[in-house]
């Protein structure tokens, strides 16, 4: 896919010329990443506006992509940096992210300062970053379906009494 007007029809994405929907696309080391929406910010448009007027079968395909592409991508890049020359236990991994969840709770306490790492973010969200990293390349790594898994849940949770019946 190149820049230009798609619409996604069963399991792909098919040119068109009608404009309902401008989908922008560049490649970047041979790998496709999308942005959808009618308003574009910087070099991105806003994904947001894709929400209004498509059905939720769409943007669950959109999900799934993305997500499968997020836990390669996350994956691929955790080997090419030697996390995974060795077999790493789901232990392992826990802790990793147990570790990257602590340092969200710095950030906070350290009054959320800019990340250095990350110019134009700040701290707490460069550490949510790195904890949805480590899960989506342990899923990558094992195999798991953490994009069916996540709209399932979110799917079982929407039908879940207030405060799931928990009262507060």
């Amino acid at each position: 896919m190149v820049g230009g007007y798609y619409v996604y029809q069963g399991n792909s994405w098919t040119k068109t010329r009608q404009k309902f929907c401008r989908v922008f696309v560049y490649v970047d080391n041979s790998v496709v990443n999308w942005y959808i929406g009618e308003r574009k910010t910087g070099n991105r448009f806003l994904f947001e506006e894709v929400m209004v007027g498509f059905d939720t079968e769409f943007m669950n395909a959109m999900v799934l992509d993305m997500t499968r592409f997020l836990c390669d991508k996350t994956y691929r890049n955790a080997c090419d940096k030697g996390f995974h020359s060795r077999e790493v236990t789901e232990a392992e991994t826990l802790v990793a992210i147990h570790s990257e969840v602590t340092e969200v709770w710095e950030a906070i306490r350290a009054k959320n300062p800019e990340s250095e790492k990350i110019p134009g973010f700040s701290c707490v969200e460069e550490e949510y970053a790195d904890v949805i990293i480590h899960i989506l390349s342990n899923a990558g790594h094992r195999g798991y379906r953490i994009g069916e898994a996540l709209l399932a849940k979110i799917e079982f949770n929407s039908t879940r009494p207030r405060l799931h019946g928990k009262g507060m």
